[in-house]
């Protein structure tokens, strides 16, 4: 008996990722993938509607981006305790940078001539960024 794995994939909840939790074991489930695991950039926001849409997954993971002697790297974490409050600071500290550095951005491009309305982008994102 074959089982296919898939053991890294975004949610909306990284900015490379687009489908909701649900939507993700949902399509997992069609392509015959029995062993799942979403790994989203620096948040854990999707476990828990990923665990409840799949309801006998027993994984769980994170990716945490981060940088080690001057190298990106992205780290994989499963079996992790995602309800740890470091999870709900890594997340919030990691928004309020993306913020900062899309408000920076904005703020460059205007001042290249461009005429950038912060508040018409803002009305396009979830979250600002």
């Amino acid at each position: 008996m074959e089982k296919y794995i898939d053991l890294h994939m975004h949610s909306k909840y990284s900015d490379d990722g687009e489908f909701t939790p649900t939507q993700l074991v949902e399509q997992c489930h069609k392509a015959g993938i029995k062993v799942m695991a979403i790994a989203d950039h620096n948040s854990v926001k999707a476990i828990d509607e990923a665990k409840e849409a799949a309801a006998k997954l027993n994984i769980t993971s994170v990716e945490i981006d981060c940088t080690y002697k001057g190298i990106n790297l992205h780290v994989l974490g499963y079996g992790v305790d995602y309800h740890h409050a470091d999870f709900v600071t890594l997340e919030e500290n990691v928004l309020n940078q993306e913020l900062a550095c899309s408000k920076e951005k904005v703020k460059l491009t205007n001042m290249l001539g461009f005429d950038v309305d912060q508040a018409a982008l803002d009305a396009l994102s979830d979250n600002g960024v």
